[in-house]
């Protein structure tokens, strides 16, 4: 199922693609590059992104960029980013961008940036530096799960672990779960598993804000939560924030508002500036 059926909230052009890997494309102005989670479409964050560009709309434009890698089969984590790297940086072509990850996405977003990408400002959004051992557990036993049955379960297993779904139990993140191929999980799981990602965000030397949903279930929430703390006691460009009724995913409306609101108010004080220089002023 293409994604421009699958998902209603933009009308995307195709951009440049490779290995699997699509930049879809959405407005003109300031590029604000998308890293969805791990089911790589956008169903995890991109209902958080449309109010939000309609809202910043208002005041300056912005150039949606979606990295679209539903269909990449890359044998590892590093030759995924390389492709993702090489399609952005030869887009962006020296532009400065906004940053704006979900989940596995802030992985594949920084580990790009860290490659050269020319970044403004940073939006993560549920990061982790590391999984908790039953992270592992979880991928092996999807490895030998009919594939029948996950379809079957896939979305009530999604409500528990990256919910609470609130008053969006049917919501389209679900579905993108239940046909998303349980190899690929596998796989992109197993990339993440046993790795420390810490100096990740430590390296990150743009002004970034982290969110974490209190409810959270797919990380350790404590270790993740005084992790982050920790990072934003220590990095001046670090800024941290924990949306409490919140789990991997901001489903529920009252969990998406209040995320929607505060990276609308925190992207309004970071003062951006486009220009020759192209500076950022950090609130």
């Amino acid at each position: 199922m293409a994604i421009e059926n699958r998902f209603p909230f933009f009308e995307w052009r195709q951009g440049p693609r490779e290995n699997g890997v699509t930049l879809r494309l959405h407005g003109e102005g300031m590029p604000l590059v998308i890293v969805p989670g791990m089911e790589g479409s956008g169903e995890s964050n991109l209902h958080l992104v449309s109010p939000l560009y309609q809202a910043l709309h208002e005041s300056r434009s912005y150039q949606l960029i979606l990295l679209d890698y539903t269909a990449e089969s890359h044998h590892t984590l590093a030759a995924l980013v390389e492709t993702s790297f090489k399609l952005l940086n030869d887009f962006l072509a020296g532009r400065r961008a906004i940053l704006w990850g979900q989940s596995f996405g802030n992985i594949l977003a920084l580990m790009a940036a860290a490659r050269g990408l020319e970044i403004s400002l940073g939006v993560l959004v549920s990061p982790f530096s590391r999984l908790p051992g039953y992270a592992g557990f979880g991928a092996a036993l999807l490895s030998i799960t009919p594939g029948f049955l996950y379809r079957a379960t896939a979305a009530s297993f999604g409500r528990f672990l990256f919910g609470p779904p609130g008053d969006r139990p049917q919501h389209e993140f679900f579905d993108s779960l239940a046909i998303m191929p349980t190899a690929d999980i596998v796989r992109r799981a197993r990339w993440c598993v046993g790795r420390d990602f810490s100096g990740l965000y430590a390296n990150f030397n743009v002004p970034f804000k982290v969110w974490l949903g209190r409810r959270d279930r797919l990380i350790n929430f404590a270790d993740q939560g005084a992790f982050f703390s920790r990072l934003a006691e220590v990095n001046e460009q670090c800024q941290f924030s924990i949306i409490d009724d919140c789990g991997h995913v901001a489903i529920s409306t009252a969990a998406a508002t209040q995320l929607e609101e505060e990276v609308g108010t925190w992207l309004d004080g970071a003062a951006v500036h486009l220009g020759d220089g192209q500076e950022v002023d950090a609130a």
